[in-house]
């Protein structure tokens, strides 16, 4: 892609709470999808082509940030505490799953049980959160390139 071009300045990016990034996120590729509708007249092909590989950006990267989550969401279990009821307990990413994730989570991602995807992605998602979050200068780029050299068997 040729020159980026930021609404938002990088100082407010950098201090902003991940939920109202991801927030802000929805709210410009909604504004994004109603505006590649309008036609392509004045776009030149090139820039059409840089478009598209600027979204595999984004899905690149949101399936990243989506894929951290649900490994930092199956690492806790809630256990049961006589008198006191449900505590969590945290525990590193890999090292507990949450065997009712798939069920509690597959609905609200609209996820379809046919395949078994929500089980797959949240029994895989803390073996690809090594891969996700390294190397640091090229996370979240949604940069396919950031993955080579670091691959371990799954």
């Amino acid at each position: 892609m040729s020159k980026q071009q930021f609404l938002v300045p990088g100082e407010v990016i950098t201090g902003a709470p991940v939920g109202a990034l991801l927030e802000t996120a929805h709210a410009l590729l909604v504004a994004a999808a109603g505006k590649v509708r309008e036609g392509t007249r004045d776009v030149p092909r090139g820039v059409l082509i840089d478009q598209a590989v600027a979204c595999q950006q984004v899905q690149n990267t949101a399936w990243s940030v989506q894929s951290v989550r649900l490994a930092q969401v199956a690492a806790i279990e809630e256990v049961m505490i006589s008198g006191e009821g449900a505590r969590e307990v945290r525990h590193p990413i890999g090292a507990h799953q949450d065997e009712w994730l798939p069920a509690e989570v597959a609905t609200r991602l609209g996820w379809s049980d046919r395949r078994h995807q929500p089980a797959h992605r949240s029994n895989s998602s803390h073996q690809v959160h090594p891969r996700v979050i390294r190397p640091r200068d090229r996370r979240g780029t949604g940069c396919p390139q950031s993955l080579r050299g670091h691959r371990r068997p799954l």
